[in-house]
C-alpha cells in the first residue's frame, strides 16, 4: 500500500487524538451518556489495562476508551524528546513481538516527517494503529496509539 493511501488515516488519527476531548464532551452531551475520556492528569504512564506501552519517558497527554461497531478501541497521545525514527523502531519491535504483521509506511506532509505502523493478525485484522511524527521545527514527537480489540 503506498504512503499516500495511509495519509487520509495519519491525518484523522492525528485529529481524532487532539480532538477527542472535544469529540467525547459533545457525545456526552447529546446522548447524555458520560464521556469515555480519562479524567486521569497527564504524567507518564498510561492506565494498567491499556494494551500498548508507553514510550520509556514519553508524556501521556490523553487517553481514551470506547466501544465502537461491537469492538473495544483504546487510545491515547503522548510527546517526547526521542527521534521519530528511534520511536517508530520501538514499536515496530513491540508489534512484531505480539505476534503481529507489522506493515510500515514513512512520508511526509505539511511539514511533518511521519510514520505509520499497523500491526495485523495472522488473518490481517488490524489490531494496532501507531502514529509517530514530528512537525519541523519542533522540539517534541507526537505518539499517536490506537488498539482494538474485537
Amino acid at each position: 500500500m503506498s504512503a499516500w493511501r495511509l495519509l487520509p488515516a495519519a491525518l484523522l488519527l492525528v485529529a481524532g487524538c487532539r480532538e477527542s476531548a472535544q469529540v467525547a464532551e459533545g457525545e456526552a452531551a447529546a446522548t447524555g451518556r458520560p464521556a469515555a475520556q480519562s479524567d486521569a492528569p497527564q504524567g507518564t504512564t498510561l492506565p494498567a489495562d491499556f494494551p500498548l506501552p508507553a514510550y520509556p519517558g514519553a508524556l501521556v497527554e490523553t487517553t481514551q476508551a470506547e466501544a465502537r461497531g461491537g469492538a473495544q478501541v483504546s487510545s491515547a497521545a503522548l510527546r517526547t524528546a526521542a527521534t521519530v525514527a528511534t520511536v517508530a523502531g520501538f514499536y515496530e519491535r513491540h508489534l512484531a513481538g505480539e505476534k503481529l504483521t507489522v506493515r510500515r509506511s514513512q512520508l511526509k506532509a505539511k511539514g511533518r516527517n511521519i510514520v505509520l505502523l499497523t500491526g495485523a493478525t495472522a488473518g490481517g485484522e488490524p489490531r494496532a494503529n501507531v502514529m509517530v511524527s514530528r512537525p519541523r521545527g519542533q522540539e517534541l514527537t507526537l505518539i499517536n496509539l490506537q488498539w482494538t480489540q474485537p
